[in-house]
């Protein structure tokens, strides 16, 4: 078990569960969730966020065999994120935050997540 939770960014519009179940989305897609750890989630948001608002960061517990967590490299980089084969449970997230829209809020909001999941 990872000893640092997982982080998933998501559109508020799509946050919603079935059957106590959280998918995104993309994951009828890719077949899996990308989330990210503590360390990775500046770069994630500026790569792939970086214009949109209305955004939370859900706090996952990474408990490996109920989420089928794999570290993979899906783009070729060399860095390897974890991401989840299965419904995340309601129960597994441990937390909720609602990410700030503007450019200044966010980072501040990502200095204080860094030092609150990085002790």
């Amino acid at each position: 078990m990872s000893s640092s939770p997982i982080l998933h960014v998501a559109e508020k519009s799509e946050l919603s569960f079935t059957d106590g179940l959280y998918y995104p989305d993309a994951f009828s897609e890719n077949g899996f969730t990308h989330c990210c750890s503590p360390d990775q989630l500046k770069g994630v948001l500026s790569r792939y966020y970086e214009e949109k608002t209305g955004l939370i960061l859900l706090v996952i517990n990474p408990d490996e065999q109920r989420l089928q967590i794999r570290f993979e490299d899906t783009t070729g980089s060399g860095e390897k994120f974890p991401h989840i084969y299965a419904g995340i449970p309601q129960n597994l997230i441990l937390n909720r935050a609602e990410l700030p829209d503007g450019e200044k809020e966010r980072e501040a909001f990502l200095m204080n997540i860094q030092k609150r999941l990085n002790p």
